[in-house]
């Protein structure tokens, strides 16, 4: 299994240089890589603890931003290094004010990862999520500096956990904790004879209730929009979640409901498409649209606020791709609808287990839970439901802490 991984690494970086050609997130990767060099020079700690947290992209950031977030917090003498291997998590928070550096992780050969931990130094590190580079875990480990590997899944029958699941325990030993979201995933580990795995819930929940707490301002007229109206927002939408919900936000709706549409693609071709398929919607960047009754927003960066003002969610994905983000409106309590691929995404069959979600796979079953949800008491008992769930979840990111404490990791003279 290690030779087939080393040799996997040596014929990708044979191909990298060919398929940046026709892959501009492959090639805005090396372009960045090859200049972050002076960077990774002028980074200094000093004698300073220095914790490095690896993301493979935006999505795993998020799932690790509240421990990195509440290290910077209880350890403001440390350095903060956060890596990415995607373009789009790096290009998104290369300017984030948390991190004293923010870079990218370079490929797992010995030789580039040797330097770049001799650049960083790290006094511990954070995976998140799936992150499995075999030849940076074994310099770590060999260097002994400790790994965490944090908000894991691991579901029976899938990588690593399956046919090759035996081969593959080697790496995760070399694990000084594994954080994991469920039981689930701590029996499939427990089963291969690991014993570092500690069931800590989806640091994610934190995340969204900090937003949630945070109350950030949203602009009067979409407030004005709002008020006196029951709001149905339809987050990260892709069109084949438009064709289902189409009939009924455009013709169906009762008349003390609006509807906010925050389509995953903003671009102008998807905005036009949008506009033609609602030809009495109004677009947020145009304003004056506090008499209508849809509203398109089209830029990005407002979902998570906008959940504040719903009272009942689509959440898009679920028909192709896979789903978004449902925790954000589930932190304000909203019953939440999306399609029917969603079986990965724990906290989805959680909500549905809950009977605060639900799964549809057609119009007619869109329209059958939309009359549900119009109910002014079936959806007040559903929004309970997610809020009770929301708070059963509380408390990962302080679990990570808690045992970063107990092994004084950042104590000063370690």
């Amino acid at each position: 299994m290690w030779g087939l991984y080393k040799l996997g690494i040596f014929l990708y970086q044979l191909v990298e240089p060919v398929i940046s050609l026709f892959s501009k997130k492959i090639k805005q990767r090396r372009v960045q890589l090859n200049i972050q060099d002076s960077a990774l020079k002028r980074f200094s700690p000093g004698e300073k603890p220095v914790v490095l947290m690896h993301c493979a992209s935006l999505g795993e950031f998020e799932q690790g931003r509240p421990v990195f977030e509440k290290i910077k917090q209880q350890y403001p003498h440390i350095s903060t290094v956060l890596s990415f291997f995607s373009p789009s998590g790096y290009e998104k928070m290369k300017e984030y004010e948390m991190a004293d550096l923010v870079v990218y992780l370079p490929m797992d050969v010995p030789s580039k990862v040797s330097t770049f931990i001799r650049q960083i130094r790290p006094t511990l590190v954070l995976w998140i999520k799936y992150e499995f580079w075999w030849n940076a875990l074994s310099i770590l480990h060999d260097k002994g500096v400790p790994v965490l590997l944090v908000s894991s899944l691991f579901r029976k029958g899938h990588y690593p956990v399956n046919i090759w699941g035996k081969a593959f325990m080697p790496v995760l030993r070399r694990f000084d904790r594994i954080f994991v979201q469920d039981q689930l995933s701590q029996k499939s580990l427990q089963s291969y004879g690991l014993t570092n795995a500690e069931v800590i819930g989806d640091t994610r929940v934190d995340r969204v209730l900090t937003i949630f707490r945070d109350e950030l301002a949203l602009p009067d007229e979409i407030l004005a929009f709002a008020e006196g109206y029951k709001v149905f927002i339809c987050g990260s939408t892709w069109p084949e979640d438009e064709r289902v919900i189409h009939n009924l936000i455009r013709y169906e709706m009762p008349t003390n409901w609006k509807v906010i549409l925050a389509p995953h693609d903003t671009s102008p071709v998807r905005i036009r498409q949008l506009k033609r398929a609602f030809p009495k919607s109004a677009l947020w960047s145009e304003g004056d649209y506090c008499a209508r009754r849809i509203l398109i927003v089209d830029n990005i960066g407002w979902l998570s606020r906008l959940y504040r003002l719903g009272a009942v969610a689509y959440v898009g994905g679920g028909f192709m791709t896979g789903l978004h983000n449902i925790l954000e409106p589930a932190a304000f309590g909203l019953p939440i609808v999306f399609g029917m691929k969603y079986k990965k995404f724990r906290e989805a069959v959680d909500l549905i287990e809950a009977r605060g979600a639900f799964s549809i796979d057609s119009i007619s079953s869109f329209h059958t839970i939309m009359e549900a949800l119009f109910d002014d008491a079936f959806r007040m008992e559903t929004s309970q439901h997610v809020l009770d769930y929301i708070q059963q979840q509380v408390g990962a990111t302080d679990k990570v802490m808690a045992y970063i404490k107990k092994k004084k990791y950042f104590e000063v003279g370690k």
